[in-house]
C-alpha cells in the first residue's frame, strides 16, 4: 500500500487513448491528456512547435498495441511523429517486463528491460499502454501488484520522470473468456484511473 500511494503521487495524469486501438487501423483520434487536446492528425502548423516540444523526450511503453501505433508514426510521421521513442514488443505486460528474458522491447539491437531503456533513451516523459496480457496470466489483485511493482521500477531508476498512463482497451463480447473479460477490464481501468490520480 505504501507503494501504491508513493507512485500514485508521483504520476502525472490519466491519459485516454483510443488512437493507440484505432492508429492501427488507419485512423488517429485525438489524445487528451489533462483536458488538452495535444495531437490530431490534421494538426494546424502553427501548434507544431508547441507539439514537436511537448513531445521531445517521450517513449511509448506497451504492447502489440502500442506496436501498431510505432507502425502508425513510421508510416505517417513527420514533425512530432519522429520525436517519439518506443519500447514496446507483442506479448508483454508487467509479469513477464521481470519474468521473461524474452519478451523484451528492443532498444539499439538488444533486448532491454523498459526501466534501463527509458534511461538510455533519455526519456522526461513516458506513456505506458499495458492491462490485456497482464489479466490474462494472472487474478486481478495479482495484475495490480505486478504493476505497481511494473511502474515503481521505472520510477526508480528514472527518477523526477513524468508518468503517464494509457486506459487499456475493452474486448469484444465475440472474443473475451475467463481473464478478459469486460468487468474484469473495467475494474482494471478504474483502478488505472485511480492509480493516477483522476478517479
Amino acid at each position: 500500500m505504501k507503494l501504491f500511494n508513493n507512485i500514485k503521487k508521483k504520476l502525472a495524469g490519466f491519459l485516454i487513448a483510443a488512437c493507440v486501438s484505432t492508429a492501427f487501423f488507419g485512423s488517429f483520434t485525438p489524445v487528451y491528456a489533462a483536458d488538452r487536446v495535444y495531437a490530431t492528425a490534421d494538426c494546424n502548423a502553427a501548434y507544431n512547435s508547441t507539439i514537436d516540444n511537448w513531445f521531445s523526450d517521450t517513449v511509448f511503453i506497451g504492447d502489440s498495441l502500442m506496436q501498431g501505433f510505432r507502425s502508425y508514426a513510421a508510416l505517417h510521421g513527420g514533425s512530432w511523429m519522429d520525436r517519439l521513442g518506443f519500447l514496446c514488443t507483442a506479448n508483454f505486460s508487467s509479469f513477464n517486463a521481470f519474468n521473461s528474458d524474452i519478451i523484451q522491447p528492443m532498444y539499439m539491437g538488444q533486448r532491454t528491460r523498459v526501466w534501463e531503456g527509458v534511461k538510455l533513451m533519455n526519456a522526461r516523459r513516458i506513456f505506458i499502454c499495458l492491462g490485456l496480457n497482464d489479466i490474462n496470466m494472472g487474478s486481478l489483485d495479482e495484475c495490480i501488484a505486478s504493476y505497481e511493482k511494473f511502474v515503481g521500477r521505472i520510477l526508480e531508476d528514472n527518477p523526477g520522470i513524468e508518468v503517464n498512463i494509457i486506459s487499456m482497451t475493452y474486448a469484444y463480447p465475440g472474443v473475451q473468456s475467463q481473464n478478459i473479460y469486460n468487468p474484469t477490464i473495467a475494474c482494471l481501468i478504474k483502478w488505472q484511473q485511480n492509480m493516477a490520480g483522476a478517479g
